[in-house]
Parts: structure tokens; sequence; C-alpha cells
């Protein structure tokens, strides 16, 4: 007698869960444009709930009911991904920004824009960099970020003043250690010298957070992006020479920096860094 009116409890708490899913189902059907969020949470929800009822008629009808569901949410989906893609790009062009690609990944130049619906979130990479995480899926949000982004990364750098600093960064390493000229240095170990070098009178006095000139890796592949396109290096004694990262060497982001070859979002990895005497 206990197991049997345990049973039914159970059954009337499985029937209850799905009769609160359902009137939550018609408000959803009724309003103006679904909502998406609360459509999934909703499909979760049923989907287990159904799963509490016994066997019999009225479980088939409800798995059938579910099925419609599983099709209304895909539909909704599918949708809701075509019209955010579309907004996103007309967005865009009123920056006069021009977007490429699709759901789930779009690019403007050496950016990528990464769209998760299932989080409803989306992020940004510059190359293997992410300097934008958990942005909302909100077009003018993702705009903006974006925009910022680029203004953060794409700061001007005199090409001849970076031209300088990259190469004494590169003979202060060489000093650090102790190898001798035209040895090829770890690219990271240049940008830490990089940012040292950086630093002001103020810092160097006083060497507080507020007083700290940051320059991050995103910032620096820009920075020698932006002096190999110049072509200031073609007239100097000594040029650089990059040398690209192994699989293995780019397991770990402090043995590699992705470096754009262009902008438009073709790039290389690279370990190491070295000057050597034009011909």
């Amino acid at each position: 007698m206990k197991e049997l009116i345990e049973e039914l409890e159970r059954s009337q708490k499985a029937l209850r869960g799905v009769t609160k899913i359902l009137k939550e189902w018609g408000k959803l059907e009724k309003a103006e444009g679904i909502n998406l969020s609360k459509l999934q949470s909703l499909q979760k929800r049923a989907k287990k709930a159904v799963e509490g009822i016994p066997e019999g008629p009225l479980r088939e009808r409800l798995f059938i009911w579910l099925k419609e569901l599983e099709n209304t949410a895909r539909g909704a989906m599918e949708e809701a991904r075509f019209s955010f893609g579309r907004e996103l790009a007309k967005a865009f062009e009123r920056e006069k920004i021009q977007l490429k690609g699709r759901i789930p990944k779009f690019l403007v130049g050496p950016y990528a824009i990464e769209v998760d619906f299932e989080r409803g979130r989306a992020r940004i990479t510059f190359g293997y960099n992410k300097v934008r995480d958990n942005l909302p899926l909100e077009t003018q949000s993702i705009v903006k970020a974006l925009i910022n982004t680029r203004k953060e990364i794409e700061r001007a750098f005199d090409p001849q003043k970076s031209a300088d600093i990259v190469f004494d960064a590169y003979m202060r390493s060489l000093k650090i250690l102790d190898k001798p000229m035209g040895e090829r240095i770890p690219i990271m170990e240049v940008l830490q010298q990089v940012v040292f070098m950086l630093q002001g009178p103020g810092f160097r006095s006083d060497p507080r957070r507020e007083n700290f000139k940051g320059l991050g890796r995103s910032q620096f592949a820009m920075m020698l992006y932006n002096i190999r396109a110049s072509g200031i290096l073609a007239r100097r004694r000594y040029a650089p020479c990059l040398a690209t990262a192994t699989f293995d060497a780019t397991r770990k982001r402090e043995n590699f920096l992705w470096i754009p070859d262009n902008l438009m979002g073709e790039g290389t990895t690279y370990a190491y860094m070295s000057f050597r005497e034009s011909n």
C-alpha cells in the first residue's frame, strides 16, 4: 500500500509539473514574438517532466506535443540566428565597417566575432587572442565592443620609433640571455623588454600601477604588423627575422605570438625573433 501511494504521489507531482509547463507554453504562443531563452528553458523542463509520466496514452500524446515543441524551438532558433546576423551586419554598416562571415563566426578584418546562441553570449578574438568575452547578444553592444577593441589594439604607433624600440628590446634580450648578435630570441621575451622600455620616468622613480604603461600581446602583434607594412625595415641595416611556431609551441600562450599577414583575417604564429644584417 505504501509503495502504491508513493507512486501515485510521484505521478500527481509529474502531472502538475506538465500542466504548469503547458500553461506557460500557451502564454508564450500568444505573445508577440517568441522569447528564445524562455522557450529553450521550457523545452528542457518539459522533456524532464514528461519522462516522469507513467506509461500510457497520455504519455504518448505528451511525447507527440514534446516533439512539436522541439520543432518550434528549432525553427525559432534558426529564425533568431538569421535575424541576428542580418541586424548585426546593418549595425556595422551604419558605422561604415564591413562585416563578413555568418553564424557562428563573423569577421571584421583581423578580428573574429564568435556567437554562442546556446549561452546567449559572444566574444571577440584577435588571432588566437581572446580580447572580449561574455558579451550579450545585442548588436549595439557587440559593435561598440569591437570599435573600442580596435582603438585599443590599433592605437597610433610611429613606425620609426616602434622599429627602434623593438630592435633595442631585442638587443637587451640578447644581453640578458647572454647570446650573440643574430641569435633567435623567444618573441614573448622581446615583448617583455618592449614593455620595460616603454616605461617613462614616472614609473622608474615610482613603479606604481597608475604610472605603468602596458602593451598587450595583441597590441604588440599590431605594432609588428605596422612596422612591416610601413616598409621602413627595408631601409635599415638590420632586418628582423621571424621564426614560425611549431604546433607544440602553440599549446602555451607564452611561447608564441599571432601576427596578422594582412587586414583580412589571415595571420601567422611566430615563436622567435632575430635581427640580421641586411644584404
